[in-house]
């Protein structure tokens, strides 16, 4: 009875070591993915904040972990970046200085961005639901970003819409538009394969 029960006890222990080092493989991969959309950016001549894929790329992750992964991965992927790895935009200073520059809000953000994506999600693949869930966590993203944006250059509400928001809304109608869809369609074939 008691060799079953430690028998028992070493499976679940090793069951949980396996998912514990499969979620890690697939945090450390949407990292480097994240890395790679965030250097596909346009810098701007008037404003330190770059257009950049690395918003799309923070909605797949939190739509396709969900929220605890999707948030701890991006935790992960701003450890990777302030220690000096080359995950964020190449425009910028690079390390723990662009993390605490003028796009510090919004990289900070990510954390939320993904979890709020994750939480809301829809569970059977719906789109129009997928497209709110996209829109909330880009409303918490601007957010964070534009207010950090103005407490740490000091600017007024007008200069920071036009160099930190009204630029880049455009685009992210479109990230939303595109993270939903990518959502949707792997919900809908997780649910086929299943």
């Amino acid at each position: 009875m008691a060799h079953t029960i430690a028998s028992t006890s070493a499976i679940h222990a090793a069951s949980r070591a396996q998912t514990l080092l499969r979620k890690t493989g697939i945090a450390i991969a949407a990292t480097v993915f994240i890395a790679i959309c965030a250097h596909i950016a346009l810098p701007l001549p008037w404003t330190p904040v770059p257009l950049v894929a690395q918003d799309l790329a923070v909605l797949i992750v939190g739509f396709l972990l969900g929220p605890q992964l999707g948030a701890a991965t991006l935790v992960l992927y701003l450890a990777e970046g302030a220690a000096g790895l080359p995950m964020f935009n190449p425009h910028g200073v690079g390390g723990i200085a662009q993390l605490l520059g003028p796009t510090g809000g919004f990289l900070m953000a990510y954390p939320f961005v993904a979890g709020i994506a994750g939480a809301l999600r829809s569970r059977t693949g719906n789109y129009a639901r997928n497209l709110l869930a996209a829109s909330v966590a880009t409303v918490v993203l601007f957010t964070c970003g534009a207010l950090y944006f103005t407490v740490l250059l000091h600017t007024t509400a007008s200069v920071t819409l036009h160099s930190a928001v009204t630029p880049f809304l455009p685009g992210a109608v479109v990230k939303c538009a595109l993270a939903a869809g990518v959502a949707s369609a792997w919900t809908k074939s997780r649910t086929h394969a299943t």
